[in-house]
């Protein structure tokens, strides 16, 4: 029977281990900043103390917007695969912005994706 590996993506470069706890580390010792950035998720508002939590929370809890930014990115940038978070920060929503529009809709993702690519 053969098992399945999981990988872990750092979500901001392209390192990928097997092991959560060697993504968290290389997250702190590479992407320190990203850890001082407090807001919430566009689609549902849940809280995020950091980018890289809102990153692994949108990916596991919003699949289907998740998978419609990587493809539009993928798609506008087809020489080179984006990291997920330069194309969700903006559905990464500041603590004191107003939630001016519907980030669980494809039409509003592409458009952001669009526009920061």
């Amino acid at each position: 029977m053969s098992m399945a590996f999981l990988q872990y993506p750092c979500g901001e470069c392209h390192f990928t281990t097997s092991c959560p706890e060697d993504r968290m580390r290389h997250r702190i010792e590479e992407h320190p900043d990203h850890f001082r950035i407090y807001g919430r998720c566009g689609v549902c508002l849940e809280f995020h103390s950091d980018v890289f939590s809102f990153v692994d929370h949108f990916e596991q809890f919003h699949p289907r917007q998740w998978m419609i930014v990587l493809e539009e990115g993928r798609r506008l940038l087809p020489l080179s695969i984006p990291p997920p978070l330069f194309l969700l920060l903006p559905v990464f929503i500041g603590i004191d912005e107003e939630l001016d529009r519907d980030y669980a809709h494809t039409s509003t993702l592409l458009l952001l994706v669009r526009k920061i690519v």
